[in-house]
């Protein structure tokens, strides 16, 4: 289900950020050198994830208040790189139905709406970034997680 969707990705989100400040003074050491890519690339995701809610706070009010030239958008789609996205996308699900048209048929029915399920899935995870990193901030230290999950999507 989508509740259980986002109570998951909610869950991995906060215990990422968890996590990244648990350890985050042992990256100095030498011995941690392995671990910087995965650090550098946890930290990227939560800058662009609040990158992307000042970009659509700066829209949103851009929509009532007259904003400076430099920061003035008149549309939060991203235009001809995200239709390049869009179709590299189908294409791919063009080929996996493909592949499994094998083994699973009527699948080209679902093909115009595919398109959807990535931002849907990309939304939930900026959706999450942006409420487990708080939520991580206020746990208290030293405390293991407990997670009580009742909706494991499965009826």
């Amino acid at each position: 289900t989508l509740r259980g969707l986002w109570a998951q990705r909610l869950r991995w989100a906060q215990g990422g950020c968890e996590v990244l400040l648990r350890y985050l003074g042992h990256l100095r050491r030498w011995k941690s050198r392995r671990m910087w890519p995965v650090y550098f690339e946890y930290l990227t995701s939560l800058f662009w994830g609040y990158s992307m809610l000042a970009v659509a706070v700066i829209w949103t009010v851009g929509l009532f208040v007259d904003l400076p030239p430099d920061l003035r958008r008149y549309s939060i789609a991203y235009g001809w790189p995200g239709m390049v996205l869009a179709m590299t996308c189908l294409l791919q699900f063009a080929v996996s139905f493909i592949l499994d048209s094998r083994y699973e048929r009527g699948l080209g029915r679902l093909y115009y709406v595919m398109v959807w399920y990535p931002l849907v899935f990309w939304l939930i995870n900026l959706f999450t970034t942006l409420v487990g990193l708080p939520k991580a901030l206020r746990t208290r230290r030293g405390q293991r997680a407990l997670w009580v999950t009742t909706d494991r999507g499965v009826k």
